[in-house]
């Protein structure tokens, strides 16, 4: 499946637009996953280092909740390993010296002492559960990567060890930048993160995809959330090649990494930076979101507007995240303000985001009820052309109440059915 809309390069400064450019030559990693697997390599190095306040009551941080959707052999986990790469060689680094550190730390207790326990400084987390997670984020505020090869190891860890758990509703928390307190029975430690930050990178087919994210996880809204990305190159399977890329280009990305890595020192010494938007920054937000809202309301289905919601929020990530790359490419002093320029890029992105939540749709058909009993059975028993009265009277005869038909005529247009002209609806050929 490809995306109508190709992956807006121009986003980025000429070097990464290098190495998308090489790596899709060499290595045949298509410029999608590419190009956003290097988005959240950079949000993860940022981490909560930097926020962007919107308004006095909304602060937006640069989380991404990426999923890279393609068919067996689409290249997908390569790009973000190679994304990911200098923060990984970074962990392998502080989780042995860490090892060590906690070596002395347990000698020392067993000698009587009181030393300070050690905490690890990491970026990554694999194979962890939600609540293992939680106590990860509170040695490090700065923010991680959940970063799992397959998608299902992320899903599968959800409510893991405790049916009915609410380890779901502390991921959608996580992306709405809210504060998480977790209080456990029987214990008297109260452990509270204030500003989690979770970036999530993984990979997933579009099967796969579908059978999970139908139905619960649709419903409580980690659908919408979820970035996905989906293959914008050839369908055929590359051919294995010898190509490389210049060992420059590799180091200079690494380079780019670690100066937003370092950002760490200052954020544990003075705390986060705090970014607002520019007049000009403002107006191509506006601009955008108005002239989108009026397409939302005049021609999209109902079920494109949660997408919508979430897009608008990544499309503030985005500029906070390009406006500290300009700065570290150009290696000039922030003024903490997020610029029109990099404002454009984002709604740019947000754009694309659009067309890929389009493909999202066409592989889960959405549903808050769309595919209860209800919809399908008055959906069967519908004419291909009817009017709202005659929908009324099929669902009279099903024991259907007209609230379900009044909710079915518009949460369903765009998808299973299409308005006509008032009052009347033709169903949409599968």
């Amino acid at each position: 499946m490809k995306a109508d809309l190709k992956f807006p390069v121009n986003i980025f400064p000429p070097l990464l637009k290098r190495i998308i450019s090489e790596t899709n030559s060499a290595y045949s990693f298509p410029v999608s996953y590419i190009g956003s697997s290097l988005l959240i390599a950079l949000s993860t190095a940022i981490g909560n280092s930097c926020c962007l306040r919107v308004n006095r009551t909304r602060v937006e941080r640069g989380i991404i909740y990426l999923h890279l959707v393609g068919e067996p052999g689409s290249v997908k986990s390569h790009p973000l390993r190679f994304a990911l790469g200098p923060i990984i060689e970074r962990d392998i680094k502080v989780r042995q010296e860490y090892s060590e550190k906690y070596r002395q730390y347990q000698g020392e207790v067993r000698s009587g002492g009181s030393p300070v326990k050690p905490k690890c400084r990491q970026r990554i987390v694999q194979d962890v559960t939600i609540e293992g997670l939680m106590k990860i984020l509170a040695d490090n505020p700065i923010g991680v990567c959940f970063f799992c090869d397959e998608a299902t190891g992320f899903l599968g860890n959800l409510n893991r060890y405790h049916a009915g758990g609410n380890d779901e509703n502390k991921i959608l928390s996580i992306f709405n930048c809210l504060p998480i307190f977790i209080d456990r029975s029987g214990m008297d430690e109260k452990l509270t993160i204030a500003t989690p930050f979770v970036n999530i990178a993984a990979t997933i087919q579009p099967k796969v995809f579908a059978r999970y994210y139908s139905g619960r996880l649709q419903e409580n809204g980690l659908l919408c959330r979820i970035m996905a990305i989906y293959n914008d190159g050839p369908d055929e399977m590359p051919f294995d090649s010898d190509n490389d890329i210049p060992q420059e280009l590799i180091d200079q990305w690494r380079q780019i990494l670690q100066s937003m890595l370092d950002y760490e020192k200052g954020y544990y010494e003075l705390g986060e930076a705090e970014y607002t938007l520019t007049e000009d920054a403002k107006a191509a937000y506006s601009s955008w979101s108005d002239i989108t809202t009026e397409r939302m309301n005049r021609e999209e289905p109902v079920s494109m507007r949660e997408f919508f919601q979430k897009i608008k929020s990544y499309v503030y990530r985005t500029a906070l995240v390009l406006q500290v790359l300009e700065e570290v490419c150009e290696n000039k002093k922030s003024e903490g303000k997020v610029g029109g320029h990099s404002m454009i890029k984002a709604t740019i992105f947000g754009n694309y985001l659009l067309e890929n939540a389009r493909k999202t749709l066409d592989i889960i058909p959405y549903s808050n009820e769309a595919g209860s009993a209800k919809y399908r059975e008055l959906l069967a028993f519908l004419p291909s052309s009817f009017t709202k009265s005659e929908a009324n009277a099929i669902a009279e005869q099903l024991q259907i109440s007209e609230s379900t038909v009044d909710k079915f005529c518009k949460e369903q247009q765009g998808i299973t059915i299409r308005k006509t002209a008032f009052g009347k609806y033709e169903k949409i050929p599968k």
